[in-house]
């Protein structure tokens, strides 16, 4: 009897440390791991838009073939924040098909569709978009400028380090070379624009590099091999809204 009563008691003995060891190891098992939340929002090849909702364009290839370089609409290649694209040739002379115009086989001066392209058609535009010219770094610019500070006659463009010193339209360096005369245009950091769209929208623009791989240290043989792939970023405000935030 005593023997049935100890093999009992040792049953239940290991039955109770079966149930508690179950019980930590449940408790102890690691929770699940969070699935990682996508950075960015692909929009196509060559764009993206991460979640605080600026749009990167990076690598972006000219059209070296279809750039003719004098001074006629063919000269240019479009683009259109309203569909985060690029748009062909035979929209260009539309005032609401795109916004800003990428100049030459290097993309190096940014026209916007509005007062300063008009020269370039022989029928004048009828887009009036407008724009600021900002320094300062692209997340801290969090609100509109006065309207006083915005102006429809000016391209952004590359010059040399005095005049950039002295003015904010300049958004690179440029430099010669010694060497054969090669060019380097290298991006000034605090430089930035905003625009002023026809219906009321805002877009901070920052842009970034016209060189293979979004070069902003580039050497002069690099204008000659990598050039012509244009990188920049942007982010465009509700309608009726002045908030710029991009950092949250």
């Amino acid at each position: 009897m005593t023997t049935k009563k100890n093999l009992l008691a040792y049953l239940f003995a290991g039955l109770f440390i079966t149930c508690i060891t179950g019980a930590c190891s449940k408790n102890d098992a690691p929770a699940p791991e969070e699935e990682e939340k996508e950075e960015f929002t692909i929009i196509n090849e060559y764009t993206k838009q991460d979640t605080n909702g600026v749009v990167y364009v990076t690598d972006y290839p000219l059209d070296q073939a279809a750039i003719t370089e004098v001074h006629t609409y063919t000269d240019f290649t479009y683009f259109d924040f309203n569909s985060n694209a690029f748009v062909s040739i035979d929209k260009a002379k539309s005032p609401t098909d795109w916004d800003i115009a990428f100049k030459g086989k290097d993309g190096s001066n940014i026209f916007m569709n509005g007062f300063a392209f008009n020269n370039h058609f022989e029928d004048p535009l009828e887009g009036d978009n407008r724009v600021a010219y900002l320094r300062g770094d692209f997340d801290a610019i969090e609100t509109v400028p006065e309207e006083s500070v915005f102006t429809h006659r000016y391209s952004l463009q590359v010059n040399t380090a005095a005049l950039a010193a002295e003015q904010y339209n300049i958004w690179a360096v440029s430099e010669n070379s010694n060497d054969n005369n090669l060019i380097t245009f290298t991006p000034i950091p605090e430089h930035l624009a905003v625009y002023k769209l026809t219906d009321g929208r805002y877009v901070k623009f920052k842009m970034i590099s016209i060189y293979k791989g979004a070069l902003t240290t580039p050497t002069p043989q690099d204008y000659q091999t990598k050039r012509g792939f244009i990188s920049f970023k942007y982010y465009i405000t509700e309608e009726g809204s002045t908030d710029l935030t991009t950092k949250k």
